[in-house]
């Protein structure tokens, strides 16, 4: 009968994957290969967006903290996640923010803002975007919050989704149940982006 490639060849691709330890990619010292990155570290990402929340009246008294490392061959990923929930009682709680770094250099792979309130959700993106302009030169240099506030703030307004590019910054955006998720990751692959 016909063999399918397809299917031979995913097989292959998944039986190289390899779960890593916290130890074991912290022991390597080395950022992932297989996410982008930003200067920023998830660590100080988070103390901003607890500030702002706290000042917006937010309480999360729920945060959960998880990492997920792996290899498949050449390409390894190392995430650590942490997740500010608004609503604890619930199983998947939403509001949400999620933080996600990388597992060895605390470097931002990407930040996911989930809010009821879209001015709110506007506000949020606004501080960690400035806050990554501080860090690092963004392209267009210096322009990030600019073209934010001109291009951006009327989709989240305005629109059920949408999926913009500013220069080395992606954002996306979805309205979703009671909430709009909104989220920041870089535009380029990680060597790139550094």
């Amino acid at each position: 009968g016909d063999v399918d490639l397809g299917a031979y060849e995913a097989d292959e691709y998944w039986y190289e994957y390899e779960e890593l330890t916290d130890q074991e990619v912290l022991a390597a010292g080395t950022a992932c290969n297989g996410m982008n990155h930003f200067v920023i570290t998830g660590e100080e990402t988070e103390e901003l967006l607890r500030v702002a929340m706290e000042l917006y009246g937010y309480d999360f008294t729920k945060v959960e903290r998880k990492t997920e490392n792996g290899r498949n061959g050449d390409y390894c990923w190392y995430e650590s996640s942490t997740v500010l929930d608004l609503r604890p009682e619930e199983e998947y709680a939403e509001p949400y923010i999620e933080i996600n770094c990388d597992t060895v250099t605390g470097e931002l792979h990407w930040v996911d803002i989930d809010l009821e309130s879209r001015e709110h959700v506007i506000e949020f993106v606004r501080l960690v975007l400035t806050a990554m302009e501080e860090k690092q030169q963004l392209d267009p240099e210096g322009d990030i919050v600019a073209l934010y506030d001109a291009e951006l703030v009327p989709l989240i307004e305005k629109t059920e989704s949408f999926d913009y590019i500013l220069g080395d910054v992606e954002v996306y955006g979805v309205q979703y149940s009671d909430v709009y998720s909104v989220t920041v990751l870089p535009s380029s692959w990680a060597e790139d982006a550094q």
